[in-house]
């Protein structure tokens, strides 16, 4: 991951909530269109990752 991009995503992850991840969640299929489509799978792992318990990144609780 480059520089900006680990920035973006360290300023995303600090303030996202549990209640943000289910808002997400009820409306991430409803995501997948217009520049979101071309990076559709990349959203995906994350979104994976972010749910996987044993995933190891400093925020996760």
């Amino acid at each position: 991951m480059d520089k900006k991009t680990e920035k973006i995503f360290q300023r995303m992850t600090l303030g996202a909530s549990v209640e943000d991840i289910n808002k997400i969640n009820e409306k991430l299929a409803s995501m997948r269109r217009g520049a979101l489509k071309n990076v559709w799978d990349n959203i995906l792992c994350l979104w994976k990752m972010i749910n996987d318990k044993k995933a190891a990144w400093g925020q996760k609780q």
